[in-house]
């Protein structure tokens, strides 16, 4: 039986982050493929590092194409699920941008991906950076 993914439920002790959970649906069957395969990401690709210590997260993304109107980014456990999302607005290329988050949040991340989006509606592939 397939499971898709559409949340996650952030599981406390007291005051403190204990666990995050993936929410899924079961499904007997897959979706129906699609008619026609998704476009290509109109924007470029995506380069870039991050880096923490503690519960700050500093992260550096550069574009290779136009600049996007915004990068949208996710924080993901080593399962997949995810723990904390945001977006940003470039401020150079690299852009830049600094997240904080608590200990015992920060000690479920594994990963985080970032995309690049324009309103007219192009998109980059996603990148992903570890620390």
């Amino acid at each position: 039986m397939e499971q898709y993914s559409f949340g996650s439920a952030a599981i406390y002790v007291g005051a403190n982050l204990n666990e995050v959970a993936s929410l899924s649906l079961l499904n007997p069957s897959p979706p129906p493929p699609a008619i026609f395969p998704p476009p290509p990401p109109s924007l470029g690709t995506l380069s870039g590092h991050v880096a923490h210590v503690g519960g700050v997260f500093s992260t550096s993304v550069a574009f290779s194409s136009q600049p996007p109107d915004t990068f949208n980014y996710a924080y993901f456990t080593a399962a997949g699920t995810v723990v904390s999302s945001g977006s940003n607005p470039p401020n150079g290329n690299p852009s830049t941008w600094t997240d904080t988050v608590s200990h015992d949040m920060a000690a479920l991340m594994s990963y985080v991906q970032v995309v690049s989006i324009q309103n007219s509606g192009g998109n980059s592939a996603a990148l992903t950076l570890t620390w």
